[in-house]
């Protein structure tokens, strides 16, 4: 295997592994005082501030829609460009539904999986169980420079796909604060279309619409 794929593959893991287990890190959370302007109107997001020394504080913005299938209007076909609009100001504080896909209980991830990815899978079903047909939706997690630190003008952003053969999972279950706050980049977390409804590839054509 070339070098360089084992590089990025294990930057993958690690990546992973921190949108996974960050939610664990303490935090103050309060609304933001920041208004941003968007064709589709103001929105106001999350302000989260990290009790942990050299970490940045951070801006969250959920549930935000990057395409549409018009209600089921355009299912197994290319989805068109965001149609949510709004007067005054949205508040960007709740995750939107992930998609359509078989939620197993306990003991059938556990008769199908080793017993320490059907523990894993377990923990992330909490936020699968909330499904609509209508999902594409992102959150998005992003740095704010304080008095102590700056930031680059213009800051680099990942955007982590979740796994699970195209069959399950949701990208609300990946908290991506902390990498947002020590790796001074904007992280994005996506759900799309899975199962038979992201069938004929079209969970690809999903990802890009982003």
């Amino acid at each position: 295997m070339c070098p360089c794929r084992k590089v990025v593959g294990l930057a993958l893991v690690c990546a992973s592994a921190v949108l996974a287990t960050c939610a664990a890190a303490v935090r103050v959370k309060q609304l933001s005082n920041r208004l941003v302007d968007t064709k589709y109107g103001r929105i106001r997001g999350m302000f989260w501030d990290f009790q942990e020394p050299n970490m940045l504080p951070v801006e969250v913005y959920y549930g935000i829609q990057y395409g549409s299938i018009m209600k089921g209007s355009l299912r197994f076909m290319p989805p068109t460009g965001p149609t949510e609009t709004w007067d005054g100001n949205l508040v960007a504080l709740k995750q939107k539904p992930s998609c359509p896909q078989k939620v197993l209980d306990e003991v059938e991830l556990e008769r199908l999986l080793p017993l320490s990815l059907a523990e894993e899978r377990a923990a992330f079903t909490e936020y699968s169980r909330d499904q609509d047909e209508d999902c594409l939706n992102l959150n998005l997690y992003i740095p704010v420079k304080d008095s102590n630190s700056t930031l680059p003008h213009k800051i680099p952003v990942m955007v982590f796909i979740h796994g699970y053969s195209f069959d399950s999972g949701s990208g609300n279950a990946y908290d991506g604060s902390v990498l947002a706050s020590y790796g001074k980049i904007i992280v994005v977390t996506l759900n799309y279309r899975l199962g038979i409804f992201g069938k004929q590839k079209l969970f690809l054509v999903d990802r890009l619409a982003v």
